[in-house]
């Protein structure tokens, strides 16, 4: 499509989160933060393979700090494949059901996220 013409033009592919992340200092924050915190709607294997959430997971382990995924569902074996890399990944739907996963989700991303604090901060 229109990145393979821009290519042919002279263009350069670069990685859209790798472009971002240097844009904002990703990685500085990260070097200053207890935990991260990062979600998709679907976790699966394809997720840490080249999408945002795969990113931050890797470069908040590269630098030793603790990633939280919250995912509203996570493709099964995905928490094994995680586990090297000091990542908690909670599936909204698991933890809540369905329909309070979909209906009422900041909610449940809230009541996780205060809930994990603790788990992964000091103080």
């Amino acid at each position: 499509g229109l990145g393979g013409a821009l290519v042919a033009l002279g263009g350069q592919l670069q990685s859209g989160y790798e472009l971002a992340a240097d844009l904002v200092g990703l990685r500085r924050h990260l070097g200053q933060a207890q935990l991260v915190v990062t979600g998709e709607g679907t976790l699966d294997r394809a997720s840490f393979a080249g999408k945002v959430v795969g990113g931050v997971v890797h470069d908040a382990s590269a630098l030793g700090v603790p990633a939280l995924v919250i995912a509203g569902r996570v493709a099964p074996g995905v928490d094994a494949e995680s586990e090297d890399q000091h990542v908690h990944i909670v599936s909204l739907v698991q933890e809540f059901g369905e329909r309070r996963a979909m209906e009422d989700t900041l909610s449940c991303i809230e009541t996780v996220v205060r809930e994990s604090l603790g788990r992964f901060t000091s103080g």
